[in-house]
């Protein structure tokens, strides 16, 4: 984890509004190790600061 803005390694969790926007998903059909059973969906959401 760390800052996509400076490329510094983030350690601390910050509070954020419960509201965002979804910016890309995709829905996984083929089973890779260590993750859940498909189907299951991964998105991408830009959150808003407190």
């Amino acid at each position: 984890m760390f800052c996509d803005r400076c490329h510094v390694q983030t350690t601390d969790w910050v509070e954020v509004k419960d509201e965002g926007v979804l910016i890309s998903y995709i829905v996984v059909y083929r089973k890779f190790y260590g993750l859940p059973d498909p189907p299951y969906a991964v998105g991408l959401i830009k959150v808003r600061w407190c």
